[in-house]
């Protein structure tokens, strides 16, 4: 395939990521937001964030240090000693009228599980475990309020993020379409999508393997009295220390630097999103205490496609010496039972320049290969 062909099947790449970007926002964004919204009303009330408790936050006029006697703390209401009984007459009416209330709606009886026990009722600390369960399933911590929390997950750019996961089958398992509609585009998007990044990546790989190749040849054409097959397997492990470097080594350190993790660990992420193996149980972009930037988010996308296709390079020279290795192997057995006339034959179809492409060129036949998916 001509290298316009790859930059048009690269620009249909892109647009059908934008496609799918803003499909799944419109799709899933009203009910992410719903969800959060239930999240930062469960930690108001659980923190006593409320109209009727805010009048005796202390901000501007005490804090936890010029208030005599009072503990530090990293609450942003401090209130002040002679406004205790206030709030235990907030507690109090707010019982009361718990009480009052399901006096009236029940004329008989009253369930036990519906009495405010220890100010929350049964139903209430069920409700609690379903926000903060909903909020773990979809990726929200459940301790968000709407000053501090991680960015939405559905927003057009972690939309287009869904995506890339989605079509190149990395999927993390922590973000899923929770509409109908979101699920059913998914299956249509996918079914179309994952073929196509197939062989787009296939391309990729397909091109970074040539460069190996015709970096090999100007080498022999510069110095021909070097050994074809030492010259390719140097340049072929150079390309693959860079790229090493490039796609593994660096973003990692720019990972670990963003989200505040051990390298190790970042190292260990980068491996199981490129192999596609995507446990999940590491996740960038989710932390509630760091802005992300765009910038952040474009270089993770473009760090996803260019490293995945590395990746295959990579994947298919190991196959490929493997399998070289037990065809050597063969050849000499055979070799061994063959006439010196064979033999004389054999070597000299491993002479030249043929063999230069059969230990680095050979990565060069995965377009063919490829394009057969």
């Amino acid at each position: 395939m001509s290298g316009r062909k790859v930059v048009a099947l690269l620009v249909v790449f892109l647009l059908y990521l934008l496609l799918g970007g803003g499909v799944f926002h419109l799709l899933e964004e009203a009910e992410e937001n719903r969800m959060r919204e239930e999240v930062f009303t469960l930690q108001e009330t659980l923190t006593g964030n409320t109209s009727e408790l805010a009048s005796l936050c202390a901000i501007g006029n005490y804090t936890a240090d010029n208030i005599e006697g009072s503990p530090e703390s990293d609450s942003p209401c401090c209130v002040p000693q002679k406004s205790i009984r206030e709030i235990l007459a907030y507690i109090e009416a707010s019982v009361i009228w718990k009480m009052a209330n399901l006096s009236e709606n029940n004329d008989t009886c009253v369930h036990l599980e519906h009495l405010p026990m220890v100010v929350l009722s049964l139903d209430e600390i069920n409700n609690i475990v379903d926000v903060v369960s909903l909020a773990i399933d979809r990726g929200l911590d459940p301790r968000s309020t709407p000053e501090n929390n991680a960015p939405p997950r559905w927003s057009f750019w972690g939309a287009i993020q869904f995506s890339v996961t989605l079509l190149t089958t990395i999927g993390y398992g922590s973000m899923a379409p929770a509409t109908p509609g979101g699920r059913v585009f998914c299956v249509l998007y996918g079914l179309l999508g994952i073929p196509l990044t197939a062989v787009l990546l296939g391309k990729i790989a397909h091109g970074l393997g040539g460069v190996a190749v015709r970096l090999t040849h100007k080498i022999h054409q510069f110095k021909p009295s070097w050994n074809n097959e030492t010259v390719g397997v140097v340049v072929t492990t150079g390309l693959v220390v860079l790229g090493l470097v490039v796609f593994v080594l660096l973003p990692a350190l720019t990972v670990s630097i963003v989200e505040e993790w051990v390298y190790l660990d970042a190292l260990y992420f980068m491996f199981v999103s490129l192999s596609t193996i995507g446990f999940g149980d590491y996740l960038i972009g989710e932390r509630r205490d760091i802005n992300y930037s765009i910038v952040y988010s474009l270089l993770i996308v473009l760090w996803i496609l260019l490293g995945l296709a590395y990746l295959v390079l990579i994947f298919d020279l190991i196959s490929r010496s493997i399998e070289k290795v037990g065809e050597d192997r063969v050849e000499d057995q055979e070799m061994a039972g063959s006439s010196p006339e064979g033999g004389a034959d054999d070597a000299e179809k491993v002479d030249g320049n043929c063999d230069v492409e059969t230990v680095v060129g050979s990565v060069m036949s995965m377009d063919s290969e490829t394009t057969s998916l």
